[in-house]
């Protein structure tokens, strides 16, 4: 059966438990995170189907400390009134050394990772699928992940 779909059809598949699932997408993205899921968002403005593929389902919790900055922002493209979730803004820091206390000026946000790894998720409106790519190779000129 197998090499009766790569005779019909020039495309992607993804291997699962041997068996094989052709995806039809312009692009495929690896990892659902922050990067891919933006990713997938900016080619939606250009009218490019994107496919995502991660390890895990979303939302899921995410062990990370929470902090973004401005530029962090800027480079997903997301704007604080648009954002549905809490985004809390520190103007300072508080460090200490020899027990002196030293504020320091800065601009930081905290944010939820498995609200806001979700949001960009749904924001994108491509496909996700659960798969680990494990590695990617190349038969008979369709793509196996």
């Amino acid at each position: 059966m197998r090499d009766s779909l790569f005779d019909v059809f020039a495309g992607l598949y993804i291997d699962i438990y041997r068996e094989y699932i052709l995806i039809e997408s312009d692009i495929i993205i690896v990892g659902g995170g922050p990067a891919g899921s933006t990713c997938a968002w900016k080619l939606k403005q250009y009218n490019i189907s994107s496919t995502i593929l991660d390890k895990k389902e979303f939302p899921r919790p995410k062990l990370c400390a929470g902090w973004i900055t401005p530029k962090v922002l800027r480079d997903l493209h997301l704007n604080k009134k648009e954002y549905p979730h809490s985004l809390k803004t520190f103007d300072r820091l508080n460090c200490y050394f020899g027990g002196k206390r030293i504020p320091i000026p800065t601009r930081q946000y905290s944010i939820r990772r498995y609200e806001l790894d979700n949001w960009l998720i749904d924001r994108s409106g491509a496909q996700v699928i659960e798969h680990t790519v494990k590695n990617i190779r190349k038969e008979n000129n369709v793509y196996i992940l």
